[in-house]
């Protein structure tokens, strides 16, 4: 091989090694971009995660105190029921000794 080749050689291997420092910063940037997205994201998915548990603690407290007040409620409904229940069969029986009544008296006029 001749000087003028193996200068020229050396001026392609330089430019090679050149390209490649290039190259090797440029990965080493990304590997670091990536690393602060990946972090980033990491605490966005905490920040969201908490905000998740904030909300469903939340409507779990809400869900416990709809839940006592319908219990409550419904409680209230069979006791005003039972009571119902006791007036109706009062005037049923009201009626059924009026009814006789009036078979009685329907006999005496008739």
């Amino acid at each position: 091989m001749t000087n003028e080749q193996e200068h020229r050689l050396e001026v392609i291997l330089e430019d090679m090694n050149g390209k490649f420092d290039l190259l090797l910063e440029g990965h080493a940037s990304l590997d670091q971009k990536i690393d602060r997205v990946h972090d980033s994201a990491k605490d966005d998915h905490r920040e969201s995660m908490a905000m998740i548990k904030t909300v469903h603690d939340s409507l779990d407290e809400k869900i416990d105190s709809v839940r006592d007040e319908l219990k409550g409620e419904m409680s209230e409904l069979r006791g005003e029921m039972g009571e119902l229940r006791g007036e109706v069969r009062a005037v049923g029986e009201k009626v059924g000794t009026h009814g006789e009544r009036i078979v009685h008296l329907e006999k005496r006029v008739a």
